[in-house]
């Protein structure tokens, strides 16, 4: 297996994983959008970006949360064990409305024109439990995606407790890729507000702290 991946934490916000090499990464600015920028080379500058992708070696592909849903995802050919490219995504609601993670492979399927095999990796993220919404944005999550189960659980995308509606973010990302085609998904299902004590969570009062999700292919 030629690539590696990890999910930072308060102890570890940049995993070991990616630290050999991590003077390589790209320059980038999450902005809560659907833009998604491939990194060909070293301490790329790739301006405003929620979603990097790769297939150069030794470049540590991540992104930074704090509540929001990390997802690295991995591009292999039918029956290859080693990956061809790498992604990370960050999928705040904005960027999960707008479907950043399932147009980041659309993205590198058109620009690699190949038949890939594609493995998703959603890493720990603020919870349905914890995460309440406004009427407003729960009417256009239901709208949109509205409320079937998948494999991966059987929650809804919109619970409604406490006479508040919470989103599922990390489900409707699911959602996507299972749309997308992406034929195998892990999930950490660890909440960043629950567990606020292992992670950096907005919402539990982090307000500039992170943690790094990512990959690299070696």
């Amino acid at each position: 297996m030629n690539y590696r991946l990890a999910f930072g934490d308060r102890t570890q916000p940049i995993p070991l994983e990616l630290q050999p090499s991590w003077e390589n990464r790209a320059e980038w600015k999450q902005t809560h959008q659907d833009r998604t920028v491939q990194v060909t080379s070293p301490k790329q500058p790739c301006g405003e970006t929620d979603s990097l992708w790769t297939q150069e070696r030794n470049i540590p592909i991540a992104v930074v949360t704090a509540d929001c849903v990390p997802i690295v995802l991995i591009a292999k050919r039918s029956g290859n064990q080693n990956a061809l490219a790498i992604a990370a995504v960050h999928a705040g609601w904005r960027g999960t409305f707008a479907r950043i993670v399932q147009k980041t492979i659309v993205s590198i399927n058109q620009d690699l024109n190949l038949k890939l095999h594609w493995e998703a990796h959603i890493g720990p993220c603020i919870g349905v439990c914890c995460y309440d919404v406004s009427d407003e944005i729960a009417a256009q999550f239901t709208k949109e995606f509205g409320n079937s189960s998948t494999s991966l659980t059987s929650n809804p995308v919109i619970e409604s407790k406490r006479d508040k509606p919470f989103l599922n973010l990390a489900k409707v990302n699911e959602l996507q890729l299972i749309e997308a085609g992406v034929s195998k998904i892990t999930h950490s299902a660890v909440c960043t507000k629950c567990s606020e004590k292992r992670f950096f969570s907005y919402r539990g009062g982090d307000l500039s702290a992170r943690q790094y999700s990512g990959a690299i292919l070696l």
